[in-house]
């Protein structure tokens, strides 16, 4: 079978040397396939020229956190376009899901708490209220935190996978990027 693939966008974190190379390499191999095949539980891409580029094998889907009270330690966020940054150091941003139609947290600086509401996959986050403290260090936290605030706002899903919960926008976007808490 056939396949095609176009337009390979990364976020724009910048990984170690070795991991940048690897990541290149990747991306490179790709968008050369031009054709894959199934082999018990592995996908295979191939090259023009027949050639195996990668090989993919099936994993066991990882145990699901549940969204619901789970403590999430944000990871990465949209900064601009597709670019994502992790939080300056020690600001420690992160969110608990209630089962009353609540969600609270804190944004690095202040303590913050919106009514949400959600589905299998939608999420809406209403009226994001926060505390009204201001801090000048470490350099950036409130403008770190209005952006955080912002970009909750503009939630419109999430997924899970394993122990990581990605929300996303109206553009189908990743925007804010957590881990569970153990």
């Amino acid at each position: 079978s056939t396949i095609t693939v176009e337009a390979v966008t990364a976020t724009g974190a910048h990984p170690a040397a070795e991991l940048a190379r690897q990541e290149s390499r990747y991306l490179e191999l790709l968008a050369a396939a031009a054709s894959y095949r199934t082999d018990d539980d592995r996908l295979i891409l191939s090259g023009p020229s027949g050639r195996d580029l990668l090989i993919f094998s099936r994993t066991e889907e990882p145990e699901r956190a549940p969204l619901l009270g789970t403590a999430w330690h944000l990871t990465r966020y949209s900064t601009s376009g597709s670019a994502v940054a992790a939080p300056i150091a020690d600001t420690g941003i992160d969110l608990i899901f209630e089962d009353d139609g609540t969600l609270a947290g804190s944004a690095g600086c202040n303590a913050y708490s919106a009514p949400y509401r959600v589905n299998e996959t939608g999420l809406t986050v209403d009226r994001v209220i926060a505390t009204k403290t201001s801090a000048s260090e470490p350099t950036g936290i409130m403008e770190q935190e209005a952006a955080y605030l912002a970009l909750l706002r503009s939630a419109a899903g999430y997924r899970i996978v394993g122990d990581a919960l990605v929300i996303i926008d109206g553009d189908g976007t990743a925007i804010l990027f957590y881990e569970a808490e153990p």
